[in-house]
């Protein structure tokens, strides 16, 4: 008599328990379509645009990365619905990587190529500012817009005359590819000399018919 009560009432706790079990639940609930699994997926065209600076990064920069950011590439081909994980994955990467080819923000307006190019002259660049930071005056004569502090040592110089650089690049690329280039800035058509080097024509200053009687 005691063992028959005892089997009816540990049966029911025993099937509630089962029924309770969470992951059984959530498998319920997501056939029920309560639970949305996470979408991964990124279209073919959006994925082409997104990953075309990666492409030509790959081509201009040797580093020992290089072998597993085509690895990525090429499982995205065949899993597009991993791809927003695959993205993650190539920007952990190419975070350590010199010249990181994906910018936050807005994609940039300039070809893939041509920001290739460009970023390609950084290093040299910088090294050329901070062998001139050897002069004992540099740093406290060249000082940023406004004057009212001179560069501290966390390479800020080095920095911010790159941005005037590669700013100066950008417009002179922009001009040259305009629909009506304005002869009166600088020019640059987005490639490199044989020496590694950008060809930038200068500004001609459009003389008007005032300034040749002075």
């Amino acid at each position: 008599m005691v063992i028959t009560l005892s089997l009816s009432v540990a049966a029911p706790y025993s099937i509630i328990s089962i029924n309770r079990c969470p992951q059984r639940i959530s498998e319920q609930r997501r056939k029920k379509g309560e639970i949305k699994m996470t979408d991964n997926t990124i279209n073919n065209e959006k994925w082409s645009a997104d990953t075309e600076c990666v492409h030509v990064w790959l081509e201009n920069n040797d580093t020992v990365y290089n072998g597993a950011i085509t690895q990525i590439l090429d499982s995205a081909e065949d899993r597009p619905q991993d791809r927003k994980k695959l993205w993650e994955s190539l920007r952990a990467l190419l975070n350590v990587c010199p010249n990181n080819p994906i910018q936050r923000g807005r994609r940039p307006s300039i070809d893939a190529k041509v920001i290739q190019a460009r970023d390609s002259l950084k290093e040299d660049f910088q090294a050329g500012v901070q062998a001139g930071l050897k002069h004992t005056s540099f740093e406290t004569l060249i000082m940023p817009r406004g004057g009212y502090a001179v560069f501290d040592a966390d390479n800020s110089l080095e920095d911010y005359m790159w941005e005037q650089a590669s700013t100066m690049m950008d417009n002179a690329y922009r001009n040259y590819i305009a629909e009506e280039t304005d002869l009166s800035k600088r020019q640059w058509d987005g490639k490199l000399n044989k020496n590694g080097m950008p060809t930038i024509i200068c500004g001609v200053k459009v003389v008007t018919e005032g300034d040749e009687e002075e």
